[in-house]
């Protein structure tokens, strides 16, 4: 039972908001899907592990040209691949999974992202360091409206709910 042998030594209400978030932002460059951009720490109080995400640059897109072989269902991170394993874990995480999704789907964040696109797009395009042409940072941005239409309802499919 790896839920009741780890808890003892993992945070797993955290570890599975991670997960999740990892999970609906397309994080494949984290923890889970690649063990990578994360820090362990450990909790100074109840001496529990969690899992600190960083550098998030790769997420909100889907990552085929860049990590052809990428199955969110199949992680690498021992915690996930544990947890995925196990099913009462694993059934603690569908239910988080779908926490994380009826708060994020609760609000329309498009309006949002076209403000800050506004806010940003000029500048961006000015940057003498911007890696893209204009057409790919315009064409990216036009992406991203799509995956934040689209990325509920594919994590609502691949649930079953």
């Amino acid at each position: 039972d790896w839920l009741t042998e780890t808890d003892p030594v993992v945070n797993w209400a955290q570890v599975h908001m991670l997960l999740a978030a990892e999970r609906f932002v397309d994080q494949w460059d984290g923890y889970a899907i690649n063990q990578n951009n994360y820090r362990v720490w450990i909790d100074p109080v109840t001496h529990k592990a969690e899992l600190i995400p960083w550098d998030l640059d790769l997420s909100l897109s889907p990552p085929y040209e860049w990590f052809p072989s990428w199955d969110e269902d199949q992680p690498i991170g021992a915690l996930a691949v544990g947890c995925f394993d196990d099913p009462a874990c694993s059934a603690r995480q569908d239910v988080i999974l779908a926490r994380v999704l009826a708060i994020m789907t609760g609000r329309d964040y498009l309006p949002d992202l076209a403000a800050w696109d506004a806010l940003t797009l000029d500048a961006a395009l000015q940057d003498p360091r911007n890696e893209c042409s204009g057409g790919d940072l315009t064409s990216d941005r036009a992406g991203l409206y799509g995956w934040m239409t689209e990325r509920p309802d594919a994590l609502r499919d691949q649930l079953g709910l």
